[in-house]
């Protein structure tokens, strides 16, 4: 997204390999809150700063339009470094936790 790489897990497997393997400590992660769907990543890749809004909103938009089930309305989707998104203790493969979030409302529809 605008020269800022972004990966989106597609089933539990995807999203742990997204979440456990290619993030790294500055790469941002989104998911739905408290909904099941994708694990999104924007990799950091030696940018210098942040990626602005309008590709964050992007990423959001992908984690939204991922979770089953949602066609239209409001999903919130949380948004955090990867250094904060921890293995779900006795979880299943791809299940997560997280804390130090910011949580974006996006619109489908």
């Amino acid at each position: 997204i605008d020269g800022w790489r972004c990966f989106v897990g597609r089933n539990a497997a995807d999203n742990d390999r997204v979440t456990f393997g290619l993030a790294r400590r500055g790469d941002l992660w989104l998911h739905a809150r408290g909904l099941p769907g994708p694990h999104v990543l924007l990799k950091r890749d030696g940018h210098a700063d942040n990626p602005p809004e309008s590709v964050i909103r992007r990423a959001a938009l992908l984690a939204a339009r991922g979770v089953r089930g949602s066609r239209e309305g409001v999903i919130p989707v949380d948004i955090t470094d990867a250094r904060f998104v921890r293995r779900k203790k006795g979880g299943r493969r791809g299940e997560a936790v997280y804390t130090n979030e910011r949580t974006l409302f996006v619109e489908l529809g």
